[in-house]
């Protein structure tokens, strides 16, 4: 009965330990995952805005082509990219709003649209990989 009562405590340290840990983690990473949220749809914005930008304006270069490549019409390619530049400007000014404003956390929907990105984008690079055909 002591050797029980002995072995529940010291889980309760070590439980007790390990949340005081978790406690400093969560507050780094309640911190840090606004500005890392921030970065990743600015660059998702960019990278996409930019190429649908030079599709839809003609311009020559390798972003302008880039239909060609994966042999899709002008308008199926903006269609594809366009929705994904949209979403991601909407989440970058959200980020930026948040960081801001409140300081404290973005609350947990914000990250369900992050992740949603994430699979847009994922998404996207998987069936224009599957797609694309090579020379040969």
């Amino acid at each position: 009965m002591l050797l029980k009562r002995c072995v529940k405590l010291e889980i309760l340290i070590i439980f007790k330990k390990y949340c005081k840990g978790m406690k400093t983690l969560k507050q780094y990473l309640v911190f840090t995952l606004p500005y890392l949220g921030f970065l990743f749809c600015l660059l998702v914005f960019v990278n996409y805005a930019f190429t649908f930008y030079m599709v839809a304006m003609d311009r020559p270069g390798v972003n302008g082509g880039i239909y060609w490549y994966y042999r899709l019409s002008k308008e199926t390619y903006l269609l594809l990219v366009g929705p994904i530049a949209f979403y991601s400007a909407i989440l970058t000014g959200i980020f930026v709003i948040s960081i801001l404003t409140v300081r404290k956390r973005v609350s947990n929907i914000l990250y369900r649209h992050l992740l949603v990105l994430l699979l847009m984008v994922t998404v996207l690079e998987i069936y224009l990989s599957i797609i694309y055909v090579g020379k040969g």
